[in-house]
């Protein structure tokens, strides 16, 4: 394969996702800068260089487009099913990333560790896996509700990016907030509430992905995080209610519920996704 190796790290990284799983290109795209895969190109905003590494991908029918933006852009993709299993294999000898299992016994050399399921080890295994920068977790279905030990996190001290993304969680996992090195932060469609002041010592963020959550107000601390490139905070529910179908010429309505956020007086520059 005639690719440097930042277009490698990018293709495996994919791999990371479970099987068949419809990966955001916007989320891959994040997660590829965050990681240091892409670099700046005759002043070319890093996120278009990503995305052209994307797109090269999928040229080459190593990663399949699964549905596209109203403009024909990727939207979601996945890897094809047989590169897909190629790269785990790879990924997994050169510990580059793993897929956490139960019958695990060593991860001391791993650096990105992916669970996929409800791995009992999850609960013990922040002590043998001390080289881990990327940490994904994946619930399966609804009744994936046990997690980890929030100690767990802590010892994850070179963590780069976490990905808690349909986590079961309420609350902002402790031990997060002494991440120093965290680049990327992801709670997306969790039921958290609160955003604690102690986010502003995590100054080496670039991305927070607060979507889909019930955080309604920011602390004013996130003004130091002056690396923050992509700040993603809206919620959105469509309510569907029955009696309208009633009306002549309308079957049903979709309401969008949008939550208020504060306005930042001094807003550092952010894309706001």
């Amino acid at each position: 394969m005639s690719y440097s190796f930042h277009h490698t790290y990018c293709l495996l990284y994919i791999s990371i996702f479970p099987k068949g799983y419809a990966v955001s290109c916007r989320r891959l795209i994040r997660l590829w800068i965050a990681e240091g895969f892409i670099q700046e190109s005759s002043g070319r905003r890093l996120e278009d260089v990503a995305e052209a590494y994307l797109n090269d991908l999928i040229k080459r029918n190593l990663v399949y487009v699964m549905e596209t933006e109203i403009d024909e852009r990727p939207r979601t993709c996945r890897l094809h099913y047989l590169v897909n299993d190629i790269l785990v294999s790879k990924a997994e000898n050169e510990n580059f990333s793993k897929i956490l299992k139960e019958s695990d016994t060593s991860l001391e050399k791993v650096r990105r560790l992916s669970v996929h399921n409800d791995c009992r080890r999850i609960s013990f295994m922040g002590d043998s896996s001390p080289c881990v920068r990327a940490f994904f977790r994946f619930p399966m279905d609804e009744s994936s509700s046990s997690f980890f030990n929030h100690k767990v996190i802590s010892n994850f001290r070179l963590l780069k990016v976490l990905d808690l993304e349909n986590a079961p969680l309420k609350t902002f996992p402790k031990g997060v907030d002494n991440l120093l090195l965290l680049r990327y932060l992801s709670l997306r469609n969790t039921k958290i509430k609160d955003l604690p002041k102690s986010v502003g010592k995590l100054v080496n963020l670039e991305t927070l992905d607060l979507k889909q959550t019930y955080i309604t107000e920011l602390p004013s601390e996130i003004l130091q995080l002056h690396r923050l490139r992509h700040l993603l905070i809206y919620r959105y529910d469509f309510l569907n209610y029955a009696a309208f179908g009633c009306v002549r010429g309308f079957s049903f309505y979709s309401f969008l519920i949008c939550q208020e956020l504060f306005h930042m007086s001094r807003p550092p520059l952010l894309n706001l996704l």
